[in-house]
């Protein structure tokens, strides 16, 4: 009984970091991870009685979200701030803001000092010696190179945005796609299935 235990709470914070995860095996590790739970499952069903079996089927679930925050720092550890599910409340929802009574003065202040260190840290960003070259190269100003993230940020990539600009590589493909006049659509399908 243990055993099945311990390999259920492994599988399932397993499969939880595996949300929060990226990359081109994803979704072959969740479907893995997916099918050994299940395996686990029908074992305890089987070798436990009905019973256990029920109660390891609700604490699956249980556990999943009990090691969803533990799973979410543990893939910011791995990954830096590149991970698959955003749950985190940036602030920047005007609405949500203004609805929990936030004034509309100190929501738009709020929202201009978030320009302007945006804009800071893309200044910062441009001068890097690797990230510079990029954008020489492309011959892109600063305030294009703003327009490009801002861009980014647009066309639902606001998780992977930073990540872009901020690697030579990325950055260069991005350039590339806006010169060769390729859609949002592209754009954006081209991050989302090379992370």
């Amino acid at each position: 009984m243990a055993i099945l235990v311990a390999a259920l709470a492994t599988l399932c914070f397993a499969y939880t970091l595996n949300l929060f995860l990226r990359g081109a095996l994803k979704e072959a590790i969740g479907g893995a991870l997916g099918l050994l739970i299940l395996v686990v499952l029908i074992a305890s069903f089987i070798l436990q009685g009905w019973r256990f079996g029920l109660l390891a089927l609700v604490g699956a679930f249980a556990l999943m979200g009990i090691s969803q925050p533990i799973a979410r720092r543990a893939a910011r550890r791995i990954m830096g701030h590149r991970t698959g599910i955003d749950f985190g409340d940036d602030g920047s929802d005007v609405a949500a803001r203004l609805a929990k009574g936030d004034s509309l003065e100190s929501v738009l202040s709020q929202l201009g000092r978030e320009t302007q260190n945006q804009r800071q840290r893309l200044e910062r960003l441009a001068r890097q010696p690797a990230i510079a070259s990029v954008l020489s190269a492309h011959r892109v100003s600063v305030d294009d190179f703003e327009k490009a993230f801002q861009l980014l940020w647009a066309s639902g990539l606001q998780d992977l945005a930073w990540d872009i600009v901020s690697v030579p590589t990325d950055l260069d493909a991005l350039l590339r796609m806006k010169h060769g006049r390729k859609s949002d659509a592209e754009i954006w399908a081209h991050f989302r299935q090379s992370t």
